[in-house]
């Protein structure tokens, strides 16, 4: 009960975390813009079972007929490389492997970056509550004693799928703010806040070091007269062209910005 308890914890500070930082897109009245692309609920979920029973996995296919898009692995070695290939938004592991750790290919998995946070749930025999502890303390989401029912299967792995997803959304709506609050919405380039910051940081860096740093400031000539002739809407096309040219022309290590106007 207590590591189960810790577990839920642990996922509650995650996305309280996520949630606080996600705040500031709707304060800045781009909440509906970052909403467009995520998966619907009513998607079907891809899920990946690793499961070396026969007889085990058929049961489990034919509960999910329906309602998960469901691929199985026999073998945990070939199971946590397609995991970690793969986008599935839940991984189910049998506890029944002859001659393999399941808790082993729990740790792996979640020690993979692009596995971290894919929410595992563990298929246990009776009596194996030592392990489900173990488990749970790894870092599993869930888990389900067998024998299986259908109804609790499908209602704890909806409910794995509909909070990685909420929390998938959080992730990439703080991500998307963070560059969105960087970056010149018209030219592409870094923006005036960013320069301002990270100018310091480079000063700072040159002078302890003993190197010199170099700044340059270009500007567009009788830009005015562009959008007299043109309009706006020509004037922002030379903009984004003139940073298109400066993006390909400068190194790699070179930090390219919009200081203001032209």
């Amino acid at each position: 009960l207590m590591t189960r308890v810790k577990s839920l914890v642990r996922l509650k500070t995650l996305t309280d975390e996520l949630r606080l930082r996600a705040s500031t897109t709707r304060n800045i009245g781009i909440e509906e813009l970052l909403s467009r692309n995520f998966a619907s609920a009513d998607t079907t979920p891809k899920v990946l079972l690793i499961d070396e029973r026969k007889s085990s996995f058929e049961r489990v296919q034919k509960m999910l007929r329906g309602s998960a898009d469901l691929d199985i692995a026999t073998d945990p070695h070939a199971g946590f490389f397609q995991a970690a290939e793969t986008p599935y938004e839940c991984v189910m592991i049998s506890t029944g492997f002859a001659d393999f750790d399941p808790l082993r290919l729990c740790s792996q998995l979640r020690s993979l970056d692009r596995t971290r946070f894919v929410p595992i749930i563990l298929l246990a025999e009776q009596g194996e509550e030592g392990r489900i502890v173990r488990g749970l303390e790894l870092g599993i989401n869930d888990y389900l004693m067998r024998p299986i029912d259908q109804q609790e299967l499908t209602a704890r792995l909806r409910t794995q799928v509909r909070r990685k997803r909420y929390n998938d959304q959080l992730r990439a709506s703080v991500t998307q703010t963070i560059e969105m609050a960087v970056t010149d919405a018209l030219t592409g380039l870094h923006n005036r806040r960013y320069l301002d910051s990270h100018l310091q940081t480079l000063f700072d860096r040159a002078v302890a070091r003993r190197r010199p740093l170099s700044v340059m400031i270009t500007d567009l000539d009788r830009f005015k007269a562009v959008n007299d002739a043109h309009g706006h809407d020509g004037g922002d096309e030379v903009l984004r062209e003139f940073a298109r040219r400066l993006r390909k022309n400068v190194r790699g290590i070179d930090l390219a910005c919009r200081f203001g106007g032209e």
